[in-house]
């Protein structure tokens, strides 16, 4: 089965998004070795909280931190449709995550960033 032409635009879409992904990704590990505070982490390198006040302060930073909603969405919208809306709002909630790590001097993982990995997520939790 030969690919139509959406199918194409689809796969070089997906292939520059990977491409501005992995670009990003590499400024990410950058920014963090140059040793910013990390909130969301995996579970081998815990943060390193010795207080009772660094243990609030992150609680209220973590309240913060909203996590991403797929857009409302029906079987009648095309797949194109759907991915530019949930393109869109989720770089609305990567500006607002933008936001908090300039304010809050923290450095989110480049998976929190990823809009593939919400998908999936989101596909998951709707089954």
């Amino acid at each position: 089965r030969s690919k139509t032409l959406d199918e194409k635009h689809a796969y070089n879409d997906d292939m520059f998004w990977n491409e501005q992904l992995a670009v990003r990704i590499n400024k990410m590990q950058e920014e963090h070795e140059k040793s910013k505070k990390v909130i969301l982490i995996d579970k081998k390198t815990k943060p390193q909280i010795n207080s009772p006040d660094q243990v609030a302060e992150y609680y209220e930073l973590s309240k913060k931190l909203p996590i991403p909603q797929r857009p409302k969405w029906n079987h009648h919208m095309s797949p194109k449709e759907l991915q530019d809306n949930e393109k869109e709002d989720f770089l609305d909630w990567r500006r607002g995550m933008a936001q908090i790590e300039e304010d809050e001097g923290v450095v989110m993982t480049p998976f929190e960033k990823n809009l593939e990995v919400w998908r999936q997520l989101w596909r998951v939790i709707e089954r």
